[in-house]
Protein backbone atom coordinates (compact mmCIF):
# COMPACT_ATOMS: atom_id res chain seq x y z
CA UNK A 1 0.00 0.00 0.00
CA UNK A 2 2.83 2.77 0.64
CA UNK A 3 4.18 2.11 -2.79
CA UNK A 4 0.83 2.27 -4.11
CA UNK A 5 0.11 5.64 -2.15
CA UNK A 6 3.68 7.02 -3.64
CA UNK A 7 2.99 6.12 -7.03
CA UNK A 8 -0.21 8.00 -7.08
CA UNK A 9 1.08 10.67 -5.36
CA UNK A 10 3.81 10.84 -7.68
CA UNK A 11 0.78 11.06 -10.65
CA UNK A 12 -0.66 14.05 -8.74
CA UNK A 13 2.30 15.96 -8.07
CA UNK A 14 3.43 15.73 -11.76
CA UNK A 15 0.53 17.61 -13.38
CA UNK A 16 0.01 21.24 -12.92
CA UNK A 17 -2.70 21.26 -15.95
CA UNK A 18 -5.19 19.04 -14.19
CA UNK A 19 -8.72 17.68 -15.41
CA UNK A 20 -11.34 16.39 -12.83
CA UNK A 21 -10.76 13.02 -14.89
CA UNK A 22 -7.30 12.23 -14.22
CA UNK A 23 -8.33 11.24 -10.51
CA UNK A 24 -10.78 8.73 -11.97
CA UNK A 25 -7.71 6.98 -13.89
CA UNK A 26 -5.72 7.04 -10.53
CA UNK A 27 -8.44 5.23 -8.70
CA UNK A 28 -8.84 2.83 -11.17
CA UNK A 29 -5.50 1.78 -10.88
CA UNK A 30 -5.38 1.39 -6.91
CA UNK A 31 -8.62 -0.40 -7.32
CA UNK A 32 -7.45 -2.36 -9.35
CA UNK A 33 -4.15 -3.57 -7.34
CA UNK A 34 -4.69 -7.03 -5.34
CA UNK A 35 -3.94 -5.48 -0.94
CA UNK A 36 -3.74 -7.67 1.53
CA UNK A 37 -6.47 -8.26 4.09
CA UNK A 38 -7.10 -9.94 7.51
CA UNK A 39 -10.01 -13.53 7.36
CA UNK A 40 -12.48 -14.04 9.54
CA UNK A 41 -10.23 -14.92 12.28
CA UNK A 42 -8.41 -11.44 12.28
CA UNK A 43 -5.18 -13.33 10.82
CA UNK A 44 -3.54 -11.56 7.75
CA UNK A 45 -4.03 -12.47 4.32
CA UNK A 46 -0.77 -11.40 2.08
CA UNK A 47 -1.93 -9.98 -1.21
CA UNK A 48 -2.38 -11.84 -3.79
CA UNK A 49 -3.82 -15.09 -1.46
CA UNK A 50 -6.90 -16.25 -0.13
CA UNK A 51 -7.90 -17.90 2.69
CA UNK A 52 -9.56 -21.77 3.04
CA UNK A 53 -11.01 -20.86 6.38
CA UNK A 54 -14.29 -19.51 5.78
CA UNK A 55 -15.67 -20.08 9.18
CA UNK A 56 -18.67 -22.30 8.67
CA UNK A 57 -21.93 -22.02 6.36
CA UNK A 58 -22.70 -18.77 4.83
CA UNK A 59 -19.49 -16.55 5.32
CA UNK A 60 -17.93 -18.17 1.99
CA UNK A 61 -16.93 -15.53 -0.03
CA UNK A 62 -16.29 -12.48 2.76
CA UNK A 63 -12.84 -12.37 2.61
CA UNK A 64 -12.78 -11.41 -1.07
CA UNK A 65 -15.48 -9.28 -0.28
CA UNK A 66 -13.50 -7.62 2.81
CA UNK A 67 -10.37 -7.32 0.19
CA UNK A 68 -13.06 -5.02 -2.11
CA UNK A 69 -14.20 -2.91 0.27
CA UNK A 70 -10.60 -1.66 1.12
CA UNK A 71 -10.03 -1.46 -2.40
CA UNK A 72 -13.29 0.90 -2.83
CA UNK A 73 -12.80 3.01 0.08
CA UNK A 74 -8.79 3.17 -0.62
CA UNK A 75 -9.73 3.97 -4.09
CA UNK A 76 -12.19 6.69 -2.97
CA UNK A 77 -9.57 8.23 -0.82
CA UNK A 78 -7.19 8.88 -3.45
CA UNK A 79 -9.93 10.28 -5.88
CA UNK A 80 -10.42 12.58 -3.08
CA UNK A 81 -6.87 13.80 -2.47
CA UNK A 82 -6.40 13.71 -6.10
CA UNK A 83 -9.49 16.15 -7.07
CA UNK A 84 -8.29 18.63 -4.27
CA UNK A 85 -4.90 18.57 -5.65
CA UNK A 86 -6.38 19.02 -9.28
CA UNK A 87 -8.32 22.39 -8.22
CA UNK A 88 -5.07 23.14 -5.97
CA UNK A 89 -2.57 23.51 -8.85
CA UNK A 90 -4.70 24.96 -11.67
CA UNK A 91 -5.47 27.44 -9.16
CA UNK A 92 -2.14 28.51 -8.44
CA UNK A 93 1.59 26.81 -8.61
CA UNK A 94 3.28 26.22 -5.50
CA UNK A 95 5.48 29.49 -4.23
CA UNK A 96 8.80 29.68 -4.98
CA UNK A 97 8.83 28.27 -8.71
CA UNK A 98 9.75 31.78 -10.91
CA UNK A 99 13.41 30.75 -11.72
CA UNK A 100 14.90 33.53 -8.86
CA UNK A 101 17.76 33.17 -6.41
CA UNK A 102 14.74 32.84 -3.59
CA UNK A 103 13.35 30.13 -5.54
CA UNK A 104 16.79 28.05 -5.77
CA UNK A 105 16.74 28.61 -9.76
CA UNK A 106 13.05 26.30 -9.84
CA UNK A 107 10.65 26.88 -11.78
CA UNK A 108 7.81 25.80 -13.91
CA UNK A 109 9.98 23.83 -15.98
CA UNK A 110 10.53 21.47 -13.19
CA UNK A 111 7.02 19.94 -14.48
CA UNK A 112 5.78 21.86 -17.95
CA UNK A 113 9.33 20.98 -19.39
CA UNK A 114 11.85 22.97 -21.33
CA UNK A 115 10.94 23.08 -24.76
CA UNK A 116 11.20 26.27 -26.61
CA UNK A 117 8.71 28.47 -28.26
CA UNK A 118 7.51 31.50 -29.68
CA UNK A 119 6.28 33.23 -26.88
CA UNK A 120 7.18 35.22 -24.14
CA UNK A 121 6.87 36.83 -20.54
CA UNK A 122 7.46 40.61 -19.32
CA UNK A 123 7.16 42.48 -16.49
CA UNK A 124 5.91 45.89 -17.27
CA UNK A 125 5.95 49.24 -14.95
CA UNK A 126 9.30 48.32 -13.58
CA UNK A 127 10.66 51.39 -12.58
CA UNK A 128 14.52 52.09 -13.81
CA UNK A 129 15.29 53.49 -10.17
CA UNK A 130 12.74 52.67 -7.23
CA UNK A 131 12.11 55.31 -4.67
CA UNK A 132 11.63 54.72 -1.13
CA UNK A 133 7.83 53.64 -0.31
CA UNK A 134 6.86 54.17 -3.48
CA UNK A 135 3.59 51.93 -5.01
CA UNK A 136 3.89 50.78 -8.41
CA UNK A 137 1.24 48.87 -10.05
CA UNK A 138 2.68 46.49 -12.82
CA UNK A 139 1.57 44.19 -15.32
CA UNK A 140 3.08 39.99 -16.08
CA UNK A 141 2.23 39.61 -20.14
CA UNK A 142 1.89 36.13 -21.27
CA UNK A 143 2.81 36.01 -25.38
CA UNK A 144 2.20 32.84 -27.27
CA UNK A 145 0.91 32.84 -30.55
CA UNK A 146 0.27 28.98 -30.37
CA UNK A 147 -1.07 28.36 -27.19
CA UNK A 148 -4.62 28.93 -25.75
CA UNK A 149 -4.42 30.47 -22.33
CA UNK A 150 -1.37 30.96 -19.40
CA UNK A 151 -1.21 31.88 -15.74
CA UNK A 152 2.06 33.04 -14.00
CA UNK A 153 4.24 33.89 -10.70
CA UNK A 154 6.29 36.80 -9.53
CA UNK A 155 8.41 37.63 -6.80
CA UNK A 156 10.91 40.91 -5.92
CA UNK A 157 13.98 40.09 -4.42
CA UNK A 158 17.56 41.94 -3.44
CA UNK A 159 20.76 40.93 -4.93
CA UNK A 160 20.82 38.37 -2.40
CA UNK A 161 17.51 36.59 -3.11
CA UNK A 162 15.99 38.28 -0.10
CA UNK A 163 12.41 38.97 -0.66
CA UNK A 164 11.56 42.81 -0.45
CA UNK A 165 8.86 45.13 -0.13
CA UNK A 166 5.42 44.27 -0.46
CA UNK A 167 3.41 42.31 -3.04
CA UNK A 168 -0.64 43.28 -2.50
CA UNK A 169 -3.69 42.21 -4.87
CA UNK A 170 -5.42 44.57 -6.88
CA UNK A 171 -7.23 41.85 -8.73
CA UNK A 172 -8.60 39.73 -6.22
CA UNK A 173 -10.59 37.78 -9.39
CA UNK A 174 -7.69 36.93 -11.45
CA UNK A 175 -4.36 36.70 -9.03
CA UNK A 176 -3.87 35.93 -4.99
CA UNK A 177 -1.09 35.99 -3.23
CA UNK A 178 1.32 32.78 -2.39
CA UNK A 179 2.51 33.64 0.98
CA UNK A 180 3.25 37.06 1.15
CA UNK A 181 6.51 37.04 -1.18
CA UNK A 182 5.08 35.36 -4.21
CA UNK A 183 1.82 36.21 -5.82
CA UNK A 184 0.46 34.50 -9.14
CA UNK A 185 -2.59 33.09 -11.17
CA UNK A 186 -5.96 31.79 -9.53
CA UNK A 187 -8.52 29.51 -11.10
CA UNK A 188 -10.63 31.63 -12.62
CA UNK A 189 -7.94 33.88 -13.88
CA UNK A 190 -6.21 30.91 -15.93
CA UNK A 191 -9.82 30.21 -17.13
CA UNK A 192 -10.64 33.64 -17.96
CA UNK A 193 -7.09 33.85 -20.05
CA UNK A 194 -8.07 30.81 -22.19
CA UNK A 195 -11.79 32.57 -22.83
CA UNK A 196 -9.88 35.95 -24.03
CA UNK A 197 -6.73 34.05 -25.84
CA UNK A 198 -7.30 35.48 -28.82
CA UNK A 199 -9.46 38.62 -28.39
CA UNK A 200 -6.35 39.68 -26.78
CA UNK A 201 -4.00 38.80 -29.19
CA UNK A 202 -2.73 35.68 -28.12
CA UNK A 203 -1.69 37.10 -24.50
CA UNK A 204 -2.88 37.14 -21.13
CA UNK A 205 -2.22 40.35 -19.07
CA UNK A 206 -2.07 40.07 -15.06
CA UNK A 207 -2.03 43.16 -12.72
CA UNK A 208 -0.36 43.28 -9.27
CA UNK A 209 1.23 45.95 -6.95
CA UNK A 210 4.59 46.31 -5.30
CA UNK A 211 5.70 49.06 -2.16
CA UNK A 212 9.26 49.60 -2.34
CA UNK A 213 10.72 49.39 0.97
CA UNK A 214 11.32 52.08 3.30
CA UNK A 215 15.03 52.09 3.23
CA UNK A 216 17.48 51.07 0.58
CA UNK A 217 18.61 47.57 -0.32
CA UNK A 218 20.66 48.03 -3.44
CA UNK A 219 19.13 46.73 -6.51
CA UNK A 220 16.11 45.12 -6.82
CA UNK A 221 15.48 42.09 -9.29
CA UNK A 222 11.69 41.51 -10.08
CA UNK A 223 11.53 38.08 -11.50
CA UNK A 224 8.31 35.95 -13.11
CA UNK A 225 7.57 32.77 -14.88
CA UNK A 226 4.39 32.65 -17.31
CA UNK A 227 3.45 28.61 -18.17
CA UNK A 228 1.81 29.45 -21.70
CA UNK A 229 -1.35 26.28 -21.91
CA UNK A 230 -2.69 24.21 -24.80
CA UNK A 231 -5.24 23.66 -22.52
CA UNK A 232 -4.86 20.24 -22.74
CA UNK A 233 -5.37 18.93 -18.95
CA UNK A 234 -1.76 17.79 -18.74
CA UNK A 235 1.73 19.15 -18.48
CA UNK A 236 2.87 18.00 -21.57
CA UNK A 237 2.70 20.88 -24.60
CA UNK A 238 2.74 23.40 -22.07
CA UNK A 239 5.72 26.27 -22.73
CA UNK A 240 7.34 28.03 -19.87
CA UNK A 241 9.15 31.67 -20.24
CA UNK A 242 11.19 33.20 -17.63
CA UNK A 243 12.28 36.95 -17.29
CA UNK A 244 13.74 39.52 -14.44
CA UNK A 245 13.86 42.90 -14.54
CA UNK A 246 16.30 45.06 -12.43
CA UNK A 247 15.29 48.61 -10.43
CA UNK A 248 18.10 50.32 -9.26
CA UNK A 249 19.11 52.14 -5.86
CA UNK A 250 17.21 55.77 -5.52
CA UNK A 251 18.45 58.47 -6.79
CA UNK A 252 20.36 56.79 -9.76
CA UNK A 253 19.39 58.33 -13.23
CA UNK A 254 19.44 56.96 -16.40
CA UNK A 255 21.97 57.76 -19.15
CA UNK A 256 20.49 59.39 -22.10
CA UNK A 257 20.50 57.15 -25.17
CA UNK A 258 21.48 58.78 -27.80
CA UNK A 259 19.25 59.06 -30.88
CA UNK A 260 20.48 58.04 -34.46
CA UNK A 261 19.74 61.23 -36.13
CA UNK A 262 21.74 62.78 -33.19
CA UNK A 263 24.17 60.40 -34.00
CA UNK A 264 24.18 61.38 -37.69
CA UNK A 265 24.21 65.38 -37.06
CA UNK A 266 27.69 64.58 -34.27
CA UNK A 267 29.30 63.05 -37.44
CA UNK A 268 28.10 65.81 -40.00
CA UNK A 269 29.95 68.16 -37.12
CA UNK A 270 33.02 66.28 -36.70
CA UNK A 271 33.68 65.74 -40.46
CA UNK A 272 33.23 69.64 -40.95
CA UNK A 273 35.68 70.53 -38.20
CA UNK A 274 38.28 67.93 -40.11
CA UNK A 275 38.08 69.65 -43.55
CA UNK A 276 38.34 72.87 -42.13
CA UNK A 277 41.28 72.46 -40.33
CA UNK A 278 43.38 70.64 -43.20
CA UNK A 279 42.38 73.33 -45.31
CA UNK A 280 43.68 75.51 -43.49
CA UNK A 281 46.71 73.96 -42.58
CA UNK A 282 47.89 73.43 -46.01
CA UNK A 283 45.96 76.67 -47.79
CA UNK A 284 48.69 78.09 -49.97
CA UNK A 285 50.80 81.39 -48.66
CA UNK A 286 49.58 84.38 -50.15
CA UNK A 287 53.06 86.54 -51.89
CA UNK A 288 52.73 90.16 -51.39
CA UNK A 289 54.21 92.87 -54.46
Amino acid sequence: MPQIQAESLALVHQHHEFSLARPARIAILVLSADIGHRDDRGLEVPAGRTSCWTGGPGRKGKNSMNSFRARFFYGLAVVAFASSQVMAYRAGPPSNYTGSLDSGGHSCTQCHGSAVGAGSVEILGVPFAYTLNQTYDLTVRISDPDQLGAGFELSVEDAIGTPVGTLSVIDAVNTQLNTPYYINHTLDGVNNSVAAWAGNGNSADYQVRWQAPASSVGPITFWAAGNAINNNDLSTGDLVYLTNVTAAIPGTRPVPAASTWGLIVMAIVLLTAGTLAVARRYRPAIVRA
